[in-house]
């Protein structure tokens, strides 16, 4: 029971001092062609995925955030993220998507 109340108020604490994260990311796909294929993705990952080529939100396996468009940048804010992550395997995480993304012809 002590080890129980041990990870719930980790938790707790973890989700009290949540920070945002921001990602700005210099995309050359059409914004229509970028949100399709994200709204395919969060399809495939069960993501929800809501939003237009403006901007929008999204959520999943414990990860919420939001996104803008701007031109030919892409602002990713990283709202919300399972504790046992780190920033530094987010940010990982969303350059290795990208970086997909663009090998594949969609950002």
């Amino acid at each position: 029971m002590a080890i129980f109340a041990t990870i719930t108020a980790a938790i707790d604490f973890a989700t009290a001092t949540r920070m945002a994260k921001r990602f700005e990311i210099r995309i050359a796909a059409e914004p229509e062609r970028l949100i399709e294929h994200f709204r395919q993705s969060a399809l495939e990952h069960k993501f929800e995925f809501v939003g237009d080529e403006s901007a929008g939100r999204f959520s999943g396996m414990g990860i919420e955030g939001a996104y803008e468009i701007h031109g030919d940048r892409l602002v990713l804010t990283i709202h919300n993220k399972p504790f046992f992550l780190s920033w530094m395997l987010v940010e990982a995480g969303v350059k290795d998507y990208f970086r997909w993304a663009k090998a594949h012809g969609h950002s």
